[in-house]
């Protein structure tokens, strides 16, 4: 079986830019897509994230919710096989509570975050820093966006492709932080920005596609 990746895109919404800058201003705002990814894989249908109901306190868009885009597929919460949660933040976990006959994939160390988001009769399957979920699809901890935040690399028949969560929010960022890196002088102010260098350095030829950010030509 060919392997395959698309986007679910389920609503749009504002976010500040707080939570991209540190010295972001309140009252400015990048307009974000809220999405989850469907692979097609060795006779699997595994998505990236369960994504959520709603952002209470933000400005959204066209916002439908995972469940209703997955009806674009054809599909329902019980075709999906398997789930990688990327980090247990909200809008990347809330609902996973769908998704009861998936087996479920996540850090070790962000299940701690996460884990009142799981039932007893859910089949979680912890990782440390790497697993392989099937041939060519693999969920690799980076932990520069919490403290367990993973990727999931997928390999096609003409691509390699790095769902990267929420390692980064925006473009401008990576960009920034590339050209930091072009100065022999540059050293990592911290463990965070180390690891995003390394993230930069591991990808440099590989589809970087960012969660929240659309600009990679997906199907």
């Amino acid at each position: 079986m060919k392997t395959e990746v698309a986007e679910i895109v389920y609503g749009w919404g504002d976010m500040p830019e707080t939570f991209v800058y540190e010295n972001g201003a309140k009252d400015k705002f990048f307009r974000i897509v809220f999405r989850n990814f469907l692979i097609a894989a060795d006779n699997k249908k595994i998505m990236v994230d369960a994504g959520c109901e709603g952002m209470p306190g933000w400005n959204t868009y066209d916002f439908i919710g995972p469940i209703k885009a997955l009806e674009k597929f054809n599909l329902t919460p019980d075709a999906i096989t398997d789930i990688i949660i990327t980090h247990a933040h909200g809008d990347h976990i809330e609902c996973v509570k769908y998704f009861k006959n998936s087996n479920i994939y996540i850090q070790r160390d962000e299940y701690e975050n996460g884990k009142d988001n799981f039932t007893d009769d859910m089949n979680v399957i912890l990782f440390d820093d790497e697993y392989a979920v099937c041939n060519g699809v693999n969920a690799v901890k980076i932990a520069s966006h919490s403290v367990g935040s993973s990727v999931v690399e997928v390999i096609t028949e003409n691509d390699k492709i790095v769902l990267s969560g929420d390692e980064f929010y925006i473009w401008e960022t990576i960009d920034n932080l590339k050209d930091k890196m072009n100065n022999p002088k540059f050293v990592p102010k911290d463990d965070c920005e180390r690891k995003r260098v390394d993230f930069i350095k591991r990808y440099a030829d590989w589809k970087i596609v960012l969660s929240h950010s659309k600009s990679e030509g997906l199907q």
